[in-house]
């Protein structure tokens, strides 16, 4: 009983799509734009700021790593969410933040996140961080520099676990 629905069914998608297929593709009259290409001068060339910058997994070996020198009062900015501490929420939240020739603040990614209240907060002060220049070779350059910003309630401070003694 139930087989003559369903065959059906399949007999009216058959002919649908057999009906689709014939159909002529319609050809549709876009005007195009002729430019003068000798206006352009083509360039392979990228704007200075970008093509220095290093990839933000890039290690530099022998470089003098940059150094904050405002981190207590950025941190004090930062301080602890109060939504984050009246629910309890702690973590870590990790900046790599691109330091330019002069020691300021680039930009940055978030490498590792607690909770998005903690990211958000540190994302929102970072711009403010201060540093000394990395250097290489006596010159200064850009570096990525890992800042980690850890959140945590005074009353779960980690202890150290004793270690057992034996008993002979």
């Amino acid at each position: 009983m139930m087989k003559f629905p369903f065959l059906l069914l399949v007999f009216c998608f058959s002919i649908f799509s057999l009906s689709a297929q014939t159909e002529e593709p319609k050809e549709e009259n876009i005007p195009l734009e002729i430019v003068d290409e000798s206006a352009v001068e083509p360039t392979d060339e990228l704007p200075p700021d970008v093509t220095d910058e290093p990839d933000v997994n890039a290690f530099i070996l022998g470089a003098e790593e940059p150094q904050p020198l405002n981190m207590d009062d950025v941190r004090r900015l930062i301080g602890y969410p109060a939504v984050a501490r009246d629910a309890n929420i702690q973590g870590q939240v990790v900046a790599r933040v691109l330091v330019d020739k002069e020691g300021n603040y680039r930009k940055h990614v978030i490498v590792k996140t607690g909770h998005p209240i903690l990211r958000d907060s540190v994302e929102q002060h970072l711009p403010k961080l201060k540093f000394t220049p990395a250097m290489k070779n006596g010159e200064a350059i850009l570096f990525w520099v890992n800042i980690p910003f850890r959140f945590m309630l005074l009353g779960d401070v980690p202890r150290k676990k004793k270690k057992k003694q034996r008993r002979w």
